[in-house]
């Protein structure tokens, strides 16, 4: 099979270390300004949230192609280092030292957990919770909401970023009997957990505290840094390193590969399973190959691509007929004529990405104030 780099492909892992993208307009704070006041919205996912007016930013204008919007600062220090990203109708979350919630169209940040002494990782919001991983367990809080029983607030400077900090969070851990916990995925208010690997996975329902485990049958690394987790129908998949799991109906554990090198991301479009291959573990070799299940129902290899050392989040574009996926880049591949390209390659990190129906979310560094960046998903 032949395979066409488009004229805009050009190494991943060769990041420049500089910021290229800037927006006219941020909806965050530095030092000394002044914050505009927020007005609370009703949440079609239950809860409030804060929306500025444009006094703080207000909305950002939608861009279509490649040109990202820049929707808010980090803070210096560690508050610049993003595990992970989310967003639900209402608002966007990153975290790494903090747990950060802001609304999707501007008026600044709000603290949920700050300071975290060993890091926040995986975030998934539900309707009115906000789920993490912290040292290997199931976590909790409520979300941000000025309407929160007991809560009080006050203005702080979050690593030279004014944010709005919720004085008395109440965060929980909840015990699952999965193991140490690597990966999240949220269906309505059902949690889904998975161990690095794929060792096991547990389905947890908040509301009853009922809890459902499969364990892999076949012995499996549990390397910790690279498991996905992807619900679609009835079936769960779990994906780490070399093999691909199904979870059918929840009730057993079934092996899909374990021919790859090390999956990158799993992603599922018109009712066919992909996955990302990085072909090494080298951080120098950016080789990749995208692979499916054939009709027969064995492995079968899609088309070439390039990706970065680090984890990636693998996303279906069914209208489109594509893969979109970030690493060090914003890239994609056609599954209609197996083309290759990327869209922007500017400092991006693998520190996490999200996406809902109309933008693609991710984190990029910088020597001074990190952002939070957004891109139209309907590039032509």
């Amino acid at each position: 099979m032949s395979v066409r780099f488009t004229n805009r492909m050009f190494c991943l892992v060769a990041c420049a270390f500089s910021v290229c993208c800037h927006a006219t307009r941020t909806t965050s704070l530095h030092r000394g300004e002044v914050a505009g006041g927020g007005t609370d919205n009703a949440v079609s996912n239950g809860g409030s949230s804060e929306s500025g007016d444009g006094g703080s930013g207000g909305s950002a204008p939608p861009l279509v192609g490649t040109t990202p919007n820049t929707l808010y600062h980090l803070g210096l220090g560690a508050q610049s280092t993003v595990y992970s990203v989310a967003v639900d109708d209402e608002n966007i979350y990153w975290a790494g030292a903090s747990l950060i919630q802001a609304p999707k169209g501007g008026g600044g940040q709000r603290v949920i957990i700050g300071n975290s002494s060993t890091g926040i990782f995986v975030i998934r919001p539900a309707k009115d919770w906000v789920y993490w991983i912290q040292d290997g367990e199931l976590a909790r809080s409520q979300k941000h909401r000025k309407d929160l029983a007991g809560a009080t607030f006050q203005p702080i400077d979050l690593g030279g970023i004014q944010v709005l900090d919720r004085t008395n969070p109440v965060s929980e851990r909840l015990p699952l009997d999965t193991g140490r916990l690597e990966a999240l995925l949220m269906e309505g208010e059902t949690v889904y957990a998975a161990t690095a690997g794929c060792r096991a996975v547990t389905r947890f329902e908040p509301t009853s505290s009922a809890q459902t485990t499969i364990r892999a049958s076949a012995t499996v690394a549990d390397s910790v840094g690279f498991t996905y987790l992807l619900k679609y129908g009835e079936d769960v998949y779990c994906a780490a390193y070399q093999r691909v799991f199904r979870l059918r109906g929840f009730a057993q554990m079934e092996e899909v590969t374990s021919s790859a090198i090390r999956i990158a991301g799993i992603a599922v479009s018109s009712n066919r399973l992909y996955w990302l291959d990085k072909l090494s573990n080298s951080s120098t070799d950016s080789s990749g190959q995208v692979w499916t299940m054939s009709e027969q129902g064995s492995p079968s290899k899609v088309g070439e691509v390039l990706t970065s050392a680090g984890a990636t989040t693998l996303y279906a574009d069914e209208p489109r007929n594509r893969l979109v996926w970030v690493d060090t880049a914003l890239a994609d591949f056609s599954l209609r004529d197996n083309v290759f390209h990327v869209w922007k390659h500017s400092n991006l990190t693998s520190g996490g990405s999200a996406r809902d129906d109309d933008y693609l979310y991710w984190t990029v560094a910088s020597t001074s104030f990190g952002t939070i960046e957004r891109l139209r998903f309907d590039e032509p």
